[in-house]
């Protein structure tokens, strides 16, 4: 499913190959994704993929560690479309806090989540909380580029749509270049949504109900912009992701060196 470059990707690694990389660089890359639901235009990995590709170039251009990713993240709205299916903020939570547990035991200092949902971002927001409240040795950093500034604007420029569809277009233009497989080029776009970008805004603000969002956004996909994917654009956004992210992160490491 994905195709990963990095030399320091964990599973391919023995315990003591990690234990000497910690050692240079005690910080560890974790993807976590969720499947999403992208009308008749995406499959409902896509998300996924963008997520692990980003996390994979992210490992290789920083030499920090890459974990196995974390496939069913926090994604309340999309339990109503089939193949799609998520945790909750508590279990969300839980689980980082293990993972987080467990790596400062082994000498991580930093664990870098890479956000791969438009969703994902508070729980993650509180899972970091969490793991700060337990005075761990680790401290976490949410690396999220459908809520960063930065990437947002560059994405808008290129659309013109409001989110989240841009980030919607942002993730079929960077599957299209990543994997063929994960769009439908000879798709027409999906069900017209029977509601505005700005109720599906408000939904995630207090929306609970996914039957709900459902019938609001009968394929998932809250703008027809994004069916207008562009994979020469995906390939310039995971450029300029990567490059961005891996800033940050090298700045982490410079100030805790």
């Amino acid at each position: 499913m994905f195709d990963i470059h990095t030399p320091h990707f964990i599973a391919r690694l023995t315990f003591t190959e990690i234990r000497r990389r910690l050692a240079v660089a005690p910080s560890i890359i974790v993807p976590v994704a969720s499947m999403e639901p992208f009308g008749e235009v995406g499959a409902v990995g896509a998300s996924a993929v963008c997520c692990v590709a980003i996390a994979d170039r992210l490992s290789e251009k920083t030499g920090i560690l890459l974990s196995a990713p974390l496939l069913y993240g926090h994604s309340t709205p999309y339990r109503a479309f089939a193949g799609c299916a998520g945790a909750k903020h508590t279990a969300l939570e839980s689980l980082v806090v293990s993972i987080a547990k467990d790596f400062s035991a082994q000498g991580c200092r930093t664990l870098y989540l890479v956000d791969g949902s438009y969703e994902g971002s508070d729980a993650l927001g509180e899972a970091s909380r969490a793991v700060h409240s337990r005075r761990l040795a680790c401290e976490t950093h949410v690396l999220s580029w459908q809520h960063d500034d930065t990437i947002r604007a560059h994405v808008a420029k290129r659309c013109g749509a409001a989110e989240p569809a841009r980030c919607e277009y942002g993730i079929l233009s960077m599957a299209a270049t990543l994997d063929p497989l994960y769009v439908r080029a000879a798709a027409k776009p999906g069900t017209t949504a029977k509601a505005g970008e700005s109720t599906g805004r408000a939904w995630r603000k207090r929306g609970r109900d996914p039957e709900k969002y459902r019938k609001l956004f009968p394929d998932g996909l809250t703008s027809q912009a994004a069916c207008a994917y562009d994979a020469a654009f995906g390939t310039e956004l995971l450029d300029r992701i990567t490059a961005h992210f891996a800033a940050q992160m090298q700045q982490t490491e410079s100030k805790r060196a």
